[in-house]
């Protein structure tokens, strides 16, 4: 008996993705299933769909289903036989396919005061209190030519398990000086509602640098003579400091040493 085996009502579009495939490939951009825009994924795999049965023998099919659509299923799998007709035989197929409900435990992080260009870390929690895994992905920064934050994550996609907390780093740079803000979203992969908000806030500033001393004295010194004093910058910060000294309202007369200026810019 040859035969073939099929899904009226299946998709017609792609091979539904599963939730690995979601979180190992980056360049996945789509978090929402059933996107009306495009055809429907095929979400029902038969190996083998078509064959020849031998007499009196019989033969294994494996069906394989990933749902990619929040739906209630009520479709069949139908048998055709060759010179026979079509349909000869339906199976029924049902299913209900959900979304688990993950919570964002605190919607907010402060980072407090962060020097510029310097990365720090905290962590945020996502809850699955559901009987179901639940995939997650905080999506990529938009692009801005000159942001005033940027942050990412090292485990910005993965899998959270039923009744379980996931612990998601989050990695922020401050790129300007001032209060900061900005909003990161976190998708749930088939959520049809707005992705999770996570609050990102801090202070930019800059290095922290101190001068050993606040006052130079140069005491009693003879005219047309050279007379050096040096201080000290100390920068206690985990940046560089780019600097820059000149005198101001100066009546005093300077001049170069063995044919060099001095040095009054830099980085410490």
């Amino acid at each position: 008996m040859s035969f073939g085996l099929r899904i009226p009502g299946d998709g017609t579009g792609l091979a539904s993705s599963t939730s690995t495939d979601q979180v190992t490939q980056l360049n996945r951009s789509e978090w929402g299933l059933g996107d009306k825009t495009k055809r429907r994924p095929r979400e029902f795999i038969l190996s083998p769909s078509t064959g020849t049965v031998r007499a009196m023998a019989e033969m294994h099919i494996q069906l394989t289903f990933c749902s990619n659509t929040v739906q209630d299923y009520n479709l069949a799998l139908v048998l055709d036989v060759q010179s026979v007709g079509e349909e000869v035989l339906a199976l029924p197929i049902k299913a209900r396919c959900v979304v688990p409900d993950v919570v964002l435990k605190n919607p907010y992080l402060q980072f407090q005061h962060c020097f510029l260009g310097h990365p720090y870390e905290q962590s945020f929690e996502l809850i699955n209190d559901s009987d179901l895994p639940a995939c997650y992905g905080l999506l990529p920064q938009p692009y801005e030519e000159d942001p005033a934050l940027l942050y990412s994550s090292p485990h910005a996609r993965g899998v959270i398990q039923p009744y379980s907390t996931e612990q998601i780093p989050v990695v922020l740079q401050a790129k300007t000086v001032g209060s900061l803000q900005e909003t990161a979203h976190i998708a749930i992969l088939g959520r049809q509602d707005p992705p999770l908000e996570l609050l990102l806030s801090c202070v930019g500033q800059g290095p922290s640098v101190s001068v050993t001393a606040a006052k130079l004295n140069f005491g009693c010194i003879p005219v047309l003579t050279d007379v050096t004093r040096t201080f000290q910058l100390s920068n206690d910060s985990p940046i560089p400091a780019r600097f820059f000294a000149q005198m101001l309202y100066s009546t005093m007369k300077f001049k170069a040493i063995n044919g060099v200026k001095p040095s009054n810019a830099g980085l410490i």
